[in-house]
């Protein structure tokens, strides 16, 4: 299976950390580094976008690193769209055991094929609801 790495540069000892624990997985097949510059993600017509929505609509402020990671998501999500194979995205500060990744992707096939998108995990003490999975 192919692994997105999401890095933002200049984070070198995550960068290596996270390298390591992937080269450790047995199910690695190919990854491929996504970064972004920040001169690369324009976001500046955002605002404009937003004042067409209804002023009830939910929205939150986005820093620069969101921005820059979301770029790099959705860059990533087309490249497995176009591919159409299943692919992995992870963030270079990702913190895993790489023999439960290898199980959770031995039992891949157990997902549903109606499924665009497993969650396997959160950050910053978030939680899924639920099994960890949504559809």
């Amino acid at each position: 299976m192919k692994v997105f790495l999401m890095h933002k540069k200049g984070f070198t000892e995550r960068f290596s950390r996270v390298t390591d624990l992937i080269m450790k997985c047995n199910f690695v097949e190919d990854v491929e580094i996504v970064t972004s510059e920040s001169s690369e993600v324009q976001f500046s017509s955002i605002s404009e976008k937003m004042k067409k929505l209804p002023s009830d609509f939910p929205s939150v402020e986005i820093n620069k690193a969101n921005q820059s990671l979301i770029h790099k998501q959705f860059r990533a999500f087309k490249k497995i769209a176009d591919h159409g194979s299943p692919a992995m995205i992870l963030e270079d500060d990702a913190i895993f055991d790489p023999h439960t990744l290898d199980k959770f992707v031995e039992n891949f096939h157990t997902i549903p094929e109606d499924w665009e998108f497993c969650f396997f995990g959160t950050g910053c003490g978030l939680k899924i609801e639920g099994k960890g999975f949504v559809k």
